[in-house]
């Protein structure tokens, strides 16, 4: 068994894939989306080499995979925070560009707290582009999470919950709390998935 983590670096991605035929795999299981760029090239190598693509599968991508239906995901975590009593709550995303797939949880979530006529009670946070340019790839969902959170504090005094688009982010966003003195779940709660 071989392992790969490419870190989202486009350069390492890429280096994997070059490298993929030499290994000759029974298989490749990709836990994420394959890069944009690099869809042409995955779609060939499967083609000698069994591949599964397990995530978010784009709609044009000629691979096996299982697929997380992400609007369901964000409609049962709204569900969760409603049946908990939030009525006002925040979502913090990454860069559309990167999570377009996962911008559909981002959907869902607004239309349950749409649903339920609370709509106009969720700030949806989105970092900026640039944050992929400026934070190494490994570190940058935790810096969304801690950097969005810190503004939205100063922003949103009546939030009473947060989500993280992903479990890095939550983990930003708790420690971002954290520094504060918020208390999670006492004061704040926190969700995160992934």
């Amino acid at each position: 068994m071989f392992v790969c983590n490419t870190q989202r670096d486009l350069e390492l991605e890429e280096r994997y894939l070059k490298m993929l035929p030499s290994l000759n795999p029974q298989g490749v299981i990709y836990t994420c989306n394959p890069s944009n760029c690099f869809m042409e090239t995955v779609e060939q190598l499967s083609n000698k080499i069994p591949f599964a693509v397990i995530n978010n599968q784009n709609e044009r991508l000629n691979v096996d995979a299982v697929e997380l239906d992400n609007s369901k995901l964000g409609r049962i975590m709204a569900k969760h925070l409603l049946e908990l009593g939030h009525t006002h709550v925040a979502y913090i995303a990454p860069p559309t560009v990167r999570q377009k797939q996962r911008s559909k949880r981002v959907e869902g979530f607004l239309k349950e707290f749409q649903k339920a006529g609370l709509g106009d009670h969720v700030v949806i946070k989105a970092a900026d582009e640039q944050i992929d340019k400026d934070v190494p790839g490994i570190d940058s969902e935790y810096r969304i999470g801690y950097d969005l959170t810190k503004e939205l504090l100063k922003e949103h005094t009546d939030l009473t919950a947060i989500v993280g688009l992903n479990d890095m982010i939550a983990f930003g966003i708790l420690d971002a709390l954290y520094e504060e003195k918020y208390k999670v779940p006492g004061e704040m709660s926190v969700m995160g998935c992934d």
